[in-house]
């Protein structure tokens, strides 16, 4: 029984940043490997940079 077929993985490395079209990749119990493994923070390492916004954590 065939459910679907798998037209392009794209993966997202840096959270809210452009993705990056792969031919293969590990699926972890998370998700994809290296998926959203990044991100960008100001220098104080208070607050998240996402599109633009800063986010304090």
């Amino acid at each position: 029984m065939v459910i679907g077929n798998v037209k392009e993985i794209i993966r997202y490395p840096v959270k809210s940043f452009h993705g990056e079209k792969i031919n293969q990749v590990n699926v972890l119990g998370h998700g994809l490997y290296g998926d959203r493994s990044h991100g960008f923070m100001t220098g104080d390492g208070l607050r998240f940079i996402i599109k633009g916004l800063h986010l304090s954590v």
